[in-house]
């Protein structure tokens, strides 16, 4: 069943002014989190979405990947829309909004992960640097922080 989501796709969240330097895995709190860039290569991102059928991909890094699940009858469709954001071929962040399955976006976070680059979060002070466990998500409706793998399961496991 397709869910609904509004977020802000970042890498790891930075530790603020004044923090002891470890970053709770869920930040609940709506006060600003800085987060470091995603890590992500843009033309491997570019070249790995491009494969995905159904995909519209305009040059300035806004894309649209819709599809339907189940019946032909067009009830059930899905979509993934957003834009990304890079500056010297480095994706900084990533706007997606939608409703889709859970296999959908799992076929999108594979286009993500297949240029993404762990250097950024192997310097931050962490014990996992897994694409799951740094890269971090800011769901503009409720205004909360997430790990991805938190998100994931905040949007796709409790409903």
């Amino acid at each position: 069943m397709p869910q609904q989501f509004s977020i802000r796709l970042h890498g790891p969240l930075l530790p603020l002014q004044g923090d002891d330097g470890i970053v709770p895995q869920s930040d609940s709190t709506t006060r600003h989190r800085r987060a470091a860039e995603l890590g992500v290569d843009a033309l491997c991102f570019d070249q790995a979405l491009g494969e995905l059928p159904g995909l519209y991909l305009e040059p300035d890094g806004s894309f649209l990947w819709s599809g339907q699940c189940g019946d032909d009858d067009g009830s059930k469709r899905w979509k993934i829309e957003g834009t990304w954001y890079e500056r010297e071929g480095m994706i900084q962040f990533v706007e997606l909004s939608g409703n889709c399955s859970f296999e959908a976006w799992e076929h999108f976070l594979m286009c993500l992960k297949s240029g993404w680059r762990p250097s950024v979060a192997e310097r931050l002070p962490r014990e996992n640097h897994a694409f799951e466990d740094t890269l971090s998500v800011h769901e503009l409706i409720e205004d909360r922080w997430y790990l991805l793998r938190d998100f994931v399961h905040h949007v796709f496991e409790s409903t």
